[in-house]
């Protein structure tokens, strides 16, 4: 619960002015915040109050009328105040029991004050209780502020905010960057297996939006059931525009206040200019990875220096020493993203910082990747595990690959994302051609298959020539002479003959497997590849002529992508 601090209906009570009164109704409601005294002297008092008063009156100008008298105190809840003290006898022979059961049931404080009560008396005593506090209030927000500056100045961190800020609300404090990882936590009264098992359950919950100093600072509240219940507030930090982290406070010591959520919205600023300041280093760190990416894997660059390139590495934290795959993952969509949702450049420049530390420090946070971005794609280098050779390599990689492309695609899937995977080679040459072979293998599945998929380069077969191949009059020249004649044969008839001789290639030309495979009798599969034979004047028994057809049909299928049949 968020519970407001400030001078109470039951604070009130307690002052000797008000020793000899009565709470005739609304008991729920004595901790409602008083911040004003007001003196009902007209019938149309709506015009006149507002929220937060405590409203004095004899009920005299309202005394003859019972309508007026019914809708007062909802007219008083609809304006959010704080209570109504009234003083009978004298106008009203007493308090309506109307208007206490509506008291009761709107818990709102009802007042009875003693026929010799004083309003200025009253009101002198009140003003100056809050006038006490508000400035009581005011010089712990000072403190609070200059010992913020303090930890800023004697260099302090996340970690010291955040303990400072949690001994000064007396509850739990964790701090997590853009991505949700854990930058800092203060835990006040529990240890972390306590606040762990609140966690999962807490997660559970429905989710309220709250904003407490009703300033525009909204934060996502849970509520824990129980005898106590207990709630988590979490907010996102903004600094520079952007969200740069998130703040979450438990209040497993106390209910918070009013105050415990102005200390809140100071820290954050502080907050907000670590985070910022981290950041800004992490960028100039990222910027220094991808210029380095870029002098590693670029053969044009001409200026090939193991030694030079190995000690730069090494200077990065990077072992070159090692052997690596290239991995290239394309994030697709991202402008039509960009169009449809209205975001500017720079939420999208967020999506994908999020998508390369949710890989670098999520997915492949213990196996020593080199990563860095270029444009719209990552790229990693993903190391040879040691003690692997052959084919278990080969199938470590490719497993890795499926599992990167899963993950991203469950945790980003408003975006098409691909992957590219080169070859394992070793050396600085040989990352330099996994590299070359991941772009080439991205950019021809893609154009073939589509997006959301990993394309392993050394799986794409004959398709890796043919899309070299620029001159398409030629490989129409090449698909006219042998696959048209049975495209126009199925055109007109329906024949079937496509589907039958790509089945034929996929089963190694098992005639009883093709048969199996397409549901249909041995016979008409015999009578099709003779068909075949016939229309395109190939002879299956001929290993040329069983070539020619298989790469027509790799043909057909890029010439059907590039929307030229």
């Amino acid at each position: 619960m968020v519970q407001k601090s400030g001078v109470t209906v039951q604070d009130i009570l307690q002052l000797d002015c008000m020793s000899q009164t009565n709470v005739v109704a609304g008991h729920q409601g004595l901790t409602r915040i008083v911040s004003n005294v007001n003196v009902m002297e007209v019938p149309d008092i709506g015009n006149w109050i507002s929220a937060g008063d405590l409203l004095l009156t004899t009920a005299y100008s309202i005394r003859n009328d019972p309508d007026a008298l019914a809708s007062l105190i909802p007219e008083l809840v609809n304006k959010g105040l704080a209570g109504l003290a009234l003083k009978p006898k004298r106008y009203l022979e007493s308090i309506p029991s109307g208007m206490i059961e509506q008291a009761n049931q709107m818990n709102f404080p009802l007042i009875e004050l003693p026929p010799e009560a004083s309003f200025s008396k009253i009101i002198n005593n009140i003003l100056n209780e809050i006038l006490q506090f508000q400035t009581l209030y005011l010089k712990r927000s000072e403190e609070a502020h200059r010992l913020f500056m303090e930890v800023i100045l004697q260099g302090g961190h996340i970690e010291d905010i955040a303990t400072l800020l949690g001994n000064l609300i007396d509850n739990t404090i964790i701090i997590y960057d853009p991505n949700w990882k854990m930058l800092a936590q203060h835990l006040v009264g529990w240890d972390e297996g306590e606040m762990n098992a609140a966690t999962s359950k807490i997660d559970k919950q429905s989710t309220e939006i709250v904003d407490p100093l009703e300033l525009g600072i909204k934060y996502y509240k849970r509520e824990l059931p129980g005898e106590i219940p207990l709630h988590r507030f979490h907010t996102p930090i903004i600094g520079g525009s952007r969200t740069c982290g998130y703040l979450c406070v438990w209040d497993n010591r106390h209910p918070l206040t009013r105050s415990d959520f102005v200390f809140l919205d100071q820290a954050m600023s502080i907050f907000a200019l670590e985070l910022l300041n981290d950041r800004s280093l992490m960028e100039i760190e990222r910027r220094y990875h991808n210029e380095f990416l870029d002098d590693l894997l670029n053969e044009a660059r001409g200026d090939y220096n193991p030694k030079g390139l190995s000690e730069r590495a090494r200077y990065l934290g990077w072992d070159l020493t090692r052997n690596y795959v290239a991995l290239v993952l394309d994030i697709g969509l991202l402008r039509k993203f960009s169009i449809l949702a209205k975001q500017n450049e720079q939420t999208i420049q967020e999506i994908k910082d999020k998508l390369f530390y949710y890989i670098v420090s999520g997915l492949y946070h213990e196996e020593q990747i080199i990563a860095g971005t270029k444009s719209d794609r990552v790229i990693l280098l993903l190391p040879q595990p040691h003690g692997l050779e052959g084919k278990p390599l080969n199938n470590y990689f490719s497993r890795r690959a499926e599992e990167l492309l899963s993950s991203c695609q469950q945790k980003f899937s408003e975006f098409a994302i691909s992957l590219g995977v080169g070859r394992y080679y070793q050396g600085i040459t040989g990352l330099r051609k996994s590299y070359v072979e991941a772009l080439n293998a991205l950019s021809i599945g893609k154009n073939l298959f589509g997006n959301s998929q990993v394309f392993h380069f050394d799986s794409l077969g004959i398709f890796r020539l043919l899309q070299q191949i620029s001159n398409l009059d030629e490989l129409e020249s090449f698909y006219q002479e042998t696959i048209l004649p049975l495209d126009q044969h199925d055109l007109l008839r329906n024949s079937g003959l496509i589907k039958t001789l790509t089945v034929y290639f996929e089963c190694n030309g098992n005639l009883k497997q093709v048969s199996k495979e397409l549901y249909t009798h041995y016979n008409t599969i015999l009578y099709r590849m003779e068909r075949i034979e016939e229309i395109t004047g190939l002879n299956m028994k001929a290993s040329e002529h069983r070539l020619n057809l298989q790469i027509g049909l790799k043909i057909r299928y890029i010439l059907k992508q590039k929307d030229m049949l």
